[in-house]
């Protein structure tokens, strides 16, 4: 099985190369990159106090071979079908239709933008200027609901920021992200990279030379990315010298691989299979009414909401474990979950393209959600993709509320346009 998922990863490595660069291309290299460690047919989950200590090793087992060869397999049909249909059909998307005037479009960005700038100073100064060199997870526990509110809405402006060519607006959409980076949390900063990417990289369908430059980029950010792990944990104590010795030392680079969150990713996969852990109905029940605020503090789940936790618990680690959302499929619905949610993931990305070429309002909130999904949903849990759903929503109504107090238009409908 190992034989033929190696195949089937260089095939699928060679198609992406070459096809364009969108939201399925994307799925398809993510998923490619938190599961490449399946290549190699080991998965363990170390110790962070204990160097030599392992918390759970293992052979990668035969199912989660089949399970990531039918996933692969799922996401490159869906790919096809849409390239085939879209080469048949017109391009066209339902939208929630807004006033065509760009003026109040621009306003309201720039207003929203302000607001989540200002409550992101709020909660940066609750926290203290000082203690954001501290532990993340400790600034985590401090902020309020509207921090990640400001995080969204902020990811919103930098797109229609970028999409629009008003880049002046970066200077109100980039500091939440880049302090946000600064104090360890990496998902968001990334986000904003791989929508630059998907803009520009919508031009370059046939320009192979441009391509590569791009694709160059994209690792070399994508490494930085996973390298500012060892640069954070000495943020207090950068220098020159040190960032010089970092980026020569063969170590360095030798921890992301060997260390790297794609293979705790796995590891969790692997472990859930291996285990059979399965989760009670109340617990599926919690998760789903989630998408209600605060419904799942009304039900006692007999298991932690955050699956992550829940592996934490059962091998004793000494941090915190990135979950496996595919793996959480299948503990509420057994193997048919997985590939259920790899199904609707792929549709999802099919279908959100069309936003990547579209200039209406809501393609600014829905495209950094999708791109985020796109990207990171292998290693989160159900409640959290649920949370950033609502996030996403409530960020796009009170934008509606500003355009609808500005233009004084409080109608909205829901047609098919052409772009």
């Amino acid at each position: 099985m190992q034989l033929i998922y190696i195949i089937l990863f260089i095939v699928s490595l060679i198609y992406i190369i070459f096809r364009k660069i969108d939201l399925l291309s994307l799925g398809i290299a993510s998923f490619m990159i938190y599961h490449i460690y399946a290549l190699e047919g080991y998965v363990f989950i170390h110790s962070r106090i204990r160097n030599n200590l392992l918390l759970y090793s293992s052979d990668i087992i035969d199912e989660l071979y089949v399970m990531l060869i039918l996933q692969l397999l799922i996401l490159i049909s869906i790919t096809l079908f849409y390239d085939y249909i879209t080469k048949k059909s017109n391009k066209s998307l339902f939208t929630f239709q807004r006033s065509l005037n760009k003026k109040g479009v621009y306003i309201s960005f720039v207003i929203l933008g302000i607001i989540s700038l200002f409550y992101y100073a709020i909660d940066i100064m609750q926290v203290g200027v000082h203690n954001i060199s501290g532990n993340k997870s400790q600034v985590w526990e401090r902020v309020g609901t509207f921090y990640v509110f400001s995080l969204w809405t902020s990811m919103a402006l930098f797109a229609y920021a970028i999409n629009e060519k008003k880049y002046y607006l970066l200077l109100i959409a980039l500091p939440p992200i880049l302090i946000h980076f600064y104090i360890g949390s990496r998902p968001f900063f990334v986000v904003l990279v791989i929508i630059s990417i998907l803009y520009y990289g919508k031009f370059l369908k046939r320009k192979y030379i441009k391509r590569a430059k791009l694709y160059t980029f994209s690792l070399l950010a994508l490494f930085f990315v996973m390298i500012y792990r060892q640069i954070y944990a000495n943020k207090n104590d950068i220098s020159l010298r040190y960032l010089y010795e970092l980026f020569t030392n063969p170590e360095s680079y030798e921890k992301v691989l060997r260390f790297g969150e794609a293979r705790i990713v796995l590891a969790n996969y692997n472990y859930i299979l291996e285990s059979k852990f399965s989760l009670e109905i109340m617990d599926i029940f919690s998760r789903f009414i989630s998408f209600i605020p605060y419904a799942n503090r009304l039900v006692d789940s007999p298991n932690n909401l955050l699956l992550s936790s829940i592996i934490r618990n059962k091998l004793n680690a000494d941090y915190g474990l990135a979950s496996n959302f595919w793996v959480e499929g299948y503990a509420m619905f057994g193997y048919i979950g997985i590939l259920f949610f790899t199904i609707v993931w792929g549709v999802i990305l099919a279908y959100s393209n069309k936003y990547i070429y579209s200039k209406n309002w809501n393609s600014y909130f829905i495209l950094p959600f999708v791109v985020y999904i796109g990207f990171y949903i292998h290693r989160m849990d159900f409640t959290k993709v649920i949370g950033n759903a609502k996030f996403l929503i409530f960020s796009a109504i009170i934008w509606w509320i500003i355009n609808s107090v500005i233009t004084r238009n409080w109608t909205i409908s829901y047609k098919k346009i052409k772009y």
